[in-house]
């Protein structure tokens, strides 16, 4: 939402330093470049401080950033405070999402990821609604403070809740036996196949990032101008009722990604969405084209959250926020590599290769996605490694309470 509520103002905002559309992509990219480089590294740290403080320094570094960038008279420093704008956004969701996936009992891991996912794209919803209702009633400088709304309101939480919080510490790495996706010999999965697993589920958020960011984004909307007319108001009515209806399918999905196995939900809807993209060469009206944008775009959105899931299900714990890192990384990559491949289709062959790209890149995911996922099983041994033998350390307040039972 912070993100999102700045873009309305953006076009303005750029006006006052004279550097037109390309100063706005860079403003962009910075933000972009911050969270790509940042991901690994958060995750490397959560294992060796306390997330849970980490997180709230994290946003409040994003509430002084996007406040401060709304007040800049000068285009570099606005880079500076973009650039580490995206290192704070980047960290926090990298830490968050481990976090909660982390605290997840593992039969209900899918449907605790499709309500992160939820968050996330009703956030997504409601950032440029905002940022746009500011910048109209009242000038440039109240978009950014919008922007900033969702950190204040959390930071405030996070005080008055602050000591009644008791996150799950994310694992660390102990002894030189720790591996991603460790497991036993009995167990008959190597971690040849774990490694397989684990970089099939970042080529699958890799997928659903660029069809997003690239095609959902990028593509679609040079589409609807050139094939059928598209105008503004209607693009934006489309994207609205991808928001709408994913969020009313997204917990259904995870509920379905528990109750079977993960595969049974990815593989047949990135299937469908890449049979779908095609339909967008055949439509010949605004109303057709938008049907279209909304089936491809609600079968991409609501599966967003189950990789999330997979990959808990299949990372020893004490790797789950490293390899959240990785995750995140490959999907930022994706937000950066879709929308320049697939423009740059379009501008070199038209659109039927675009479309045909866009397609064959979910059907890719669909395979990616038919890979086995296990769950790491724990040896006698790699307990003794992980000296977990005794369990975890019991408050002396929980020790002092009247026993019951």
């Amino acid at each position: 939402m912070s993100w999102g509520s700045v873009i309305p103002a953006l076009p303005e905002y750029t006006e006052q330093f004279g550097i037109g559309a390309i100063g706005l992509g860079v403003i962009i990219a910075a933000f972009g470049l911050g969270r790509l480089i940042v991901n690994i590294p958060a995750g490397l740290a959560a294992r060796r401080v306390s997330p849970w403080p980490f997180l709230v320094a994290l946003v409040f570094g994003v509430f002084c950033c996007t406040i401060a960038t709304g007040f800049m008279t000068e285009f570099v420093p606005v880079l500076v405070l973009r650039f580490v704008a995206g290192i704070f956004s980047g960290a926090a969701i990298t830490i968050g999402q481990t976090m909660v996936l982390a605290g997840a009992p593992p039969e209900a891991r899918g449907r605790v990821s499709s309500v992160l996912q939820s968050v996330q794209l009703a956030g997504a919803a409601l950032g440029p609604a905002l940022g746009g209702i500011a910048v109209s009633l009242w000038n440039v400088q109240s978009a950014f403070l919008a922007a900033s709304s969702g950190c204040a309101v959390f930071l405030l939480w996070a005080l008055v809740r602050w000591r009644r919080v008791r996150p799950v510490r994310v694992a660390p790495a102990v002894g030189h036996g720790s591996t991603i996706g460790r497991t036993s010999t009995a167990s008959g999965v190597s971690r040849r196949m774990t490694l397989i697993a684990v970089a099939a589920i970042n080529g699958v958020g890799f997928v659903i990032f660029s069809v997003r960011f690239g095609g959902q984004q990028g593509l679609v909307p040079l589409l609807g101008v050139d094939l059928v007319e598209l105008q503004p108001w209607q693009l934006g009515f489309g994207l609205g009722a991808i928001t709408v209806v994913a969020l009313c399918f997204t917990h259904l999905i995870g509920v379905a990604a528990d109750r079977w196995d993960h595969r049974v939900v990815l593989a047949p809807l990135l299937l469908v969405s890449a049979a779908l993209t095609p339909l967008y060469l055949v439509a010949e009206e605004p109303v057709g084209f938008l049907v279209v944008l909304v089936a491809v775009g609600v079968t991409g959105s609501i599966i967003s959250g189950i990789p999330l899931a997979s990959l808990a299900e299949t990372v020893d714990p004490s790797r789950l926020s490293l390899a959240m890192g990785v995750y995140r990384t490959f999907g930022d990559l994706g937000t950066i590599l879709g929308p320049i491949a697939f423009t740059a289709i379009l501008a070199a062959g038209g659109p039927t290769p675009a479309v045909l790209a866009l397609a064959g890149l979910s059907l890719v995911g669909a395979l990616l996605a038919c890979v086995r996922i296990r769950r790491p099983v724990t040896s006698p041994v790699d307990l003794l490694d992980k000296g977990d033998l005794v369990g975890p350390e019991v408050p002396r307040t929980d020790l002092e309470r009247t026993p019951v039972g």
